[in-house]
């Protein structure tokens, strides 16, 4: 030994968000620990609660059918499949943060960014740009019709009327941010 001292060495940071910059998103699940079993942990947390979920939804399907008869299962109207469907993804949103808070032991929001939260300014910067390219889309399918080349017209038999189409939007406002954000 030659009597020089190493350098110390920094302690891992506790939190995601004091992990700051200098922790890669990829490893951010670790946060500078190093036990190997917590992703596991997180996995099986999350399909131990989506078998749980699933097996509450087959139950009231049959206790529906029971009730109900044994009449063929529709949706009924294009605004409750659009509700079923993406509200169904939605409910995943609350399983990633209890698997997350349960297995990982870690807050929510390290999930989808490196701040350990959502940031909102960098989000509402990028609002434009999005109503740019969806206003661009719809203007196109308005110019050169829909996809078998007829062209879109409010009175068309296919058009459902402007409650229908509210109701509908309103849906899509509600739902999809959250089942977007649990598929991702």
């Amino acid at each position: 030994m030659s009597g020089e001292s190493s350098p110390p060495v920094a302690a891992p940071a506790a939190d995601a968000c004091a992990a700051g910059p200098d922790l890669p998103y990829h490893l951010l699940a670790r946060r500078g620990r190093t036990q190997w079993w917590r992703p596991l942990a997180e996995l099986g947390i999350f399909l131990g609660l989506l078998a749980v979920l699933a097996l509450l939804v087959l139950v009231v399907g049959v206790v529906q059918a029971l009730l109900g008869g044994a009449e063929e299962v529709s949706f009924g109207s294009p605004l409750l499949g659009v509700v079923i469907v993406f509200g169904s993804l939605a409910l995943l949103l609350p399983l990633i943060a209890l698997a997350v808070r349960w297995g990982g032991r870690r807050p929510f929001g390290t999930v989808s960014s490196v701040v350990g939260r959502l940031r909102w300014r960098w989000m509402l910067s990028c609002v434009p740009a999005a109503v740019v390219v969806v206003g661009a889309q719809l203007a196109v399918v308005a110019v050169f019709g829909a996809v078998h080349g007829e062209p879109v017209s409010l009175d068309a038999p296919g058009w459902p009327g402007w409650g229908t189409y509210l109701a509908l939007a309103a849906v899509v406002v509600a739902v999809i941010p959250f089942q977007a954000a649990a598929e991702e």
